[in-house]
């Protein structure tokens, strides 16, 4: 029998490349979108109000809320993609292995949609290789343990 380890783990990285592109591509312009928003609107909160008060503390507040809802993270005066490569793989990785979304999930319909068909296809996927390496594994530490007790290693 053909061992299949090789073969699957090629075809787990070849999807989660996959479908770490298509969540980049369907997410990241949102988040750019959002972004870009959050950032005119506290400017323009920023120079209608030379000095802030309650209300303007609120609309600020508001700002940030709003851009937080659409996936972006908000550190001072920069911002964090969360759509970026490495983060879209981590995500990717998350649906097949049945983990959960973490901190970012698709907030665009098409994401949301594409990950449905993206798990259904890659959960199957994702335990046929688990079920391999512990057959790889499993053969090891059998291998091994014959290995030590010919050698007069007892537990």
């Amino acid at each position: 029998m053909v061992d299949r380890g090789p073969i699957l783990t090629s075809a787990i990285i070849f999807y989660l490349s996959i479908g770490a592109a298509i969540f980049q591509v369907l997410e990241e312009p949102n988040w750019k979108a959002a972004t870009q928003l959050y950032k005119e609107n506290k400017v323009k909160i920023l120079a209608r109000h030379s000095c802030l008060t309650p209300k303007d503390l609120e609309d600020i507040l508001e700002t940030v809320s709003s851009a937080a809802g659409q996936g972006v993270t908000i550190t001072g005066n920069s911002t964090f993609n969360n759509w970026n490569w490495p983060n879209a793989v981590i995500f990717a990785a998350t649906v097949i292995t049945t983990i959960g979304y973490g901190n970012i999930a698709p907030k665009t319909s098409a994401g949301r949609f594409f990950c449905i068909f993206y798990g259904l296809f890659g959960v199957p996927l994702c335990l046929t290789w688990i079920s391999a390496l512990g057959k790889f594994f499993g053969g090891r530490a059998k291998r091994l343990g014959l290995f030590l007790t010919k050698r007069g290693v007892t537990l």
